[in-house]
């Protein structure tokens, strides 16, 4: 069960380092730059659940987000919050000299058109992907040097085996979801 209503609208890692660091600053320019973008979460980790779906034990992974005293919050899809976003790094490599590194990363959106907006329909989905792209695009420091996108709730939680959307049917409805894969290039300042 999501537990995304119970943290702050833009959680801030104490002293981010690396890929965080940059996360971090895309993080915030989202929340200052989107208005209907209820809350910019930072990376987020596969974390393994068990559910009783009533015919037994289901095992799956779902996305929790850390903040500090291990402290570990469920961000799975809740249709109770505007829109939030999250990242989920994948993996991350060093280029060479001077501390370049690259990484693979997701940002996944979640959004309730009918909470932001009920005059909203699968319409307003382009103008999310534009505000997003445009805020990514200007980011300064960090290289993006190549995305695509993924649409649609299942496609975006992929990452997460999240079995409920075969179960959940609400989740499919007046909401919508983008991943968008990126590979960043950053100067990690903090290695030595």
């Amino acid at each position: 069960m999501s537990q995304i209503a119970q943290v702050p609208d833009l959680p801030r890692l104490t002293n981010p380092i690396g890929v965080n660091l940059v996360i971090d600053r895309i993080q915030t320019a989202l929340k200052d730059k989107i208005p209907y973008l209820q809350k910019s979460l930072p990376r987020v980790y596969r974390k393994h659940q068990i559910r009783n779906d009533g015919t037994g034990n289901t095992r799956y992974f779902a996305p929790f987000l850390y903040l500090e005293n291990r402290q570990y919050f469920n961000v799975e899809p809740d249709t109770t919050i505007s829109c939030f976003c999250f990242w989920h790094v994948l993996d991350t490599e060093t280029l060479g000299f001077y501390n370049r590194k690259s990484a693979s990363v997701n940002l996944i959106v979640f959004g309730n058109y009918e909470l932001i907006n009920p005059a909203l329909d699968e319409l307003f989905l382009g103008q999310v992907e534009n505000d997003f792209s445009e805020v990514l695009r200007t980011r300064e420091g960090e290289i993006i040097n190549s995305y695509d996108i993924e649409y649609g709730v299942q496609e975006a939680f992929d990452e997460f085996d999240y079995t409920s959307f075969n179960q959940d049917f609400s989740i499919l409805e007046n909401n919508f979801a983008l991943k968008f894969n990126l590979d960043l290039a950053y100067v990690d300042v903090c290695t030595p």
